[in-house]
C-alpha cells in the first residue's frame, strides 16, 4: 500500500515497484491523504505500507500511529529530515524502516526486501541519531550488561548491526527460532516493541561499542 500527499512522488513509487522483479509485490491500495491510512489499512490489511510524509505531517502521523497500535502492517516511512525527538519516538514505537530524502531506487528496494523478510531497515541518518542518543546517559556499560546473559548481549549486538535472525543464529550456533526467543526476552527486559527499540536502548545504555 502507498500513502503520499504528493501525487508525483506516489506515481514515481508505483513505477519503481511495478518495474522491480525481485519480490512478488502487489499494490492493494493507495492514497494521497494520510488521514485515510487507518481506514485503508483496516480494509485492505496490507503487509507493507510505504508512507511519504511532508515535514508538517510528521506530528499528525505520530499521534495517529500511537492511537492505533493494532496496525499489523509494517511501515516504511519516507520523510524530509525531522527533529531527533520525532524520529526516535516513531522508531521506538514500531516503525519498521525509515528513509530520509533524497532516496534512490536501490535503497528503497533494500528497505522493502528487509521488511519483507521481517527485518528493520534504517538509513545512515537514522543510525546516526541512534548513536547520538547514547550521549544522554551516564550509566556504565558494565552496570547495564549485568541485566543480560552472554547470548542476549550477542543478539543485541547483532540487532544493532542490522543482522537478520538467521545471521545472528549462525554466530551463536543456534536456530533462528532460538534467536527470536532471545529477542522477545530482550524486549521484555528493555520495554522495547521491536528491533528499533532494542537498538535505541542498547546505544543509550552503552551495551554496544559505538
Amino acid at each position: 500500500m502507498l500513502a503520499a500527499s504528493e501525487i508525483i512522488f506516489k506515481e514515481g513509487l508505483k513505477q519503481i515497484l511495478k518495474q522491480q522483479k525481485t519480490l512478488p509485490l502487489k499494490i492493494v491500495a493507495e492514497t494521497t491523504h494520510i488521514k485515510e491510512l487507518h481506514r485503508l489499512i483496516k480494509k485492505h490489511a496490507p503487509q507493507i505500507v510505504i508512507v511519504d510524509l511532508q515535514k508538517q505531517e510528521i506530528n499528525d502521523f505520530r499521534d495517529k500511529y500511537h492511537s492505533f497500535p493494532a496496525w499489523k502492517a509494517s511501515i516504511i516511512l519516507i520523510s524530509e529530515p525531522n527533529t531527533e525527538e520525532n524520529i526516535l519516538d516513531l522508531l521506538a514505537a514500531g516503525i519498521k524502516a525509515w528513509l530520509l530524502k533524497p532516496i534512490n531506487t536501490v535503497e528503497l528496494m533494500w528497505a522493502i526486501e528487509a521488511v519483507h523478510q521481517g527485518e528493520p531497515y534504517y538509513c545512515r541518518s537514522a543510525t546516526t541519531i541512534f548513536l547520538r542518543s547514547a550521549l544522554k546517559t551516564k550509566k556504565s556499560k558494565e552496570e547495564e550488561k549485568k541485566d543480560f546473559n552472554k547470548s542476549e548481549i550477542k543478539v543485541i549486538e547483532g540487532i544493532c548491526q542490522q543482522q537478520s535472525s538467521k545471521e545472528i543464529a549462525e554466530v551463536l550456533g543456534v536456530s533462528p527460532r532460538t534467536v527470536d526467543h532471545y529477542r522477545l526476552r530482550i524486549q521484555r527486559k528493555t520495554g522495547a516493541r521491536n528491533a528499533a527499540g532494542i537498538a535505541l536502548y542498547a546505544v543509550a545504555h552503552h551495551l554496544v561499542l559505538i
